[in-house]
């Protein structure tokens, strides 16, 4: 699996277990603390990531907040559209719809740690992370 993840979470050990993982599927990782510091990546270089993984809570700005910045400054700037999986604690009854209303492209919530958690997020990398070869579930 090639390509170049943005993880935008503001709890340090999930950000690392995440990076560990994506890297050992041959992903490129950004790791940053909150949407404010997301949003100065991408305007270095809007063309540097292929998937945005974005938790909801965070300090500064949060999930919903940054979400919706990229996707005015995609229209306002010209760049290209990046997938949004959203990755957060937030379970509760239209929580999902609030991320895909913001502009998320898909929802992952973070109940499903791992064990479970790993095959969910190959399934959403194979939709959004164009791969070679086939990914294989651990």
């Amino acid at each position: 699996m090639k390509g170049h993840v943005l993880i935008v979470e503001d709890q340090h050990t999930h950000r690392m277990m995440m990076g560990a993982i994506l890297m050992d599927l041959g992903l490129d990782v950004t790791s940053v603390d909150n949407g404010a510091l997301a949003i100065l990546k991408l305007e270095a270089n809007s063309s540097a990531f292929d998937l945005i993984i974005m938790d909801w809570e965070m300090p500064e700005m949060d999930g919903l907040e940054t979400v919706r910045e990229i996707r005015l400054r995609q229209v306002k700037y010209g760049w290209n559209h990046i997938p949004v999986l959203a990755f957060t604690s937030n379970q509760g009854e239209g929580d999902m719809d609030k991320c895909l209303e913001a502009g998320m492209d898909d929802y992952l919530p973070k109940k499903a740690w791992l064990p479970k958690w790993q095959p969910l997020l190959l399934e959403k990398l194979s939709k959004w992370i164009s791969s070679e070869d086939e990914i294989a579930a651990p």
